[in-house]
C-alpha cells in the first residue's frame, strides 16, 4: 500500500492549502478575503452583473454569493441596484472605494 504522502490527491490538497493561506495573508492588510477579491475582480471586468451570474462564474452557491455581497456592501465596496428591466434582480456595481480595493479596476 502506498503512503498517503505519495498520493497525488493528498499532495494537491496540501498545495491548495498553502495557496489559500498565502492569498489570505496577502489580502489581510486590505480587509478583503480571497472570494471577495474574486468578486471585485470580476466586477472590474464587467460591472453590473447579477449575483447569479457572478456565482456561476466563480463556482459558488447562491447563499455564499449573498453573504460575500452582503459583506462587500457593508464595507462600502459594492452597491446593489435593481435591474431596470426586472426589479426582482439585483445588479452589483463597484463603488469608487471598491474600484480602488484589491481586485477593483484600479
Amino acid at each position: 500500500m502506498n503512503r498517503i504522502e505519495d498520493c497525488i490527491s493528498f499532495v494537491i490538497g496540501k498545495a491548495a492549502q498553502q495557496v489559500s493561506r498565502r492569498a489570505r495573508e496577502s489580502l489581510e492588510p486590505y480587509g478583503v478575503r480571497p472570494t471577495q477579491y474574486a468578486l471585485l475582480r470580476v466586477l472590474s471586468e464587467a460591472d453590473g452583473q447579477t449575483g447569479a451570474i457572478l456565482g456561476m462564474r466563480l463556482a459558488i452557491d447562491s447563499a455564499t454569493m449573498t453573504g460575500v455581497a452582503d459583506r462587500l456592501a457593508a464595507a462600502g465596496l459594492i452597491d446593489r441596484r435593481p435591474d431596470p428591466q426586472d426589479r426582482r434582480l439585483q445588479r452589483l456595481f463597484l463603488t469608487k472605494r471598491g474600484a480602488r480595493a484589491p481586485g477593483g479596476a484600479g
